[in-house]
This record gives structure tokens, sequence and C-alpha cells, in this order.
């Protein structure tokens, strides 16, 4: 709900399907990263989690920090999903 009152119907609906992509992803990839030990992958998936986690009671999504950190990893995630190194 806060997703949708701060951001809109448009942005609330890019923010989920960016994280449903992102959760549906690890769950394919997750065996893999560990087999070739792919430790930046697994960090940004580990902060993401935990974050998103924290962010369900917590407002996380909403302060500065901890929203710094969801971008960094968020971008460490994506390049990874789109094979840019």
């Amino acid at each position: 709900i806060q997703f949708l009152v701060e951001w809109g119907v448009l942005g609330a609906s890019c923010m989920l399907l960016l994280m449903l992509v992102y959760f549906v992803f690890v769950l394919k990839n997750i065996p893999r990263a560990y087999r070739i030990s792919d430790y930046r992958w697994v960090m940004a998936a580990a902060v993401i989690c935990v974050l998103t986690l924290h962010g369900l009671t917590g407002g996380t999504y909403f302060m500065a920090q901890p929203l710094t950190f969801l971008s960094i990893a968020y971008s460490v995630a994506l390049s990874r999903i789109l094979k840019v190194r």
C-alpha cells in the first residue's frame, strides 16, 4: 500500500514487477551461482532479500541509507541478469 501511496500505480507496478522478476531469477540460478562461486551475485541477492524482508515492517524502501544499499544491490543483480560485466 505504501508503494501505491508514494509512487502511484505506475511506480508501484514497476517496482513490484522488478522484485518479482528478480526473485524468479534468483530461484532459478542460485545453484549455478554457488557452483561457479559468483559471490558478488550471492551477496547482492542476500542484501535484497534481507532489506526487503525488513521493509515489510520498517519502511526500508523509503529511507535514504537502506535505499542506497538496495540500489547498489539491484544494480549488481541487474548486471548479472543482463550479463554485463
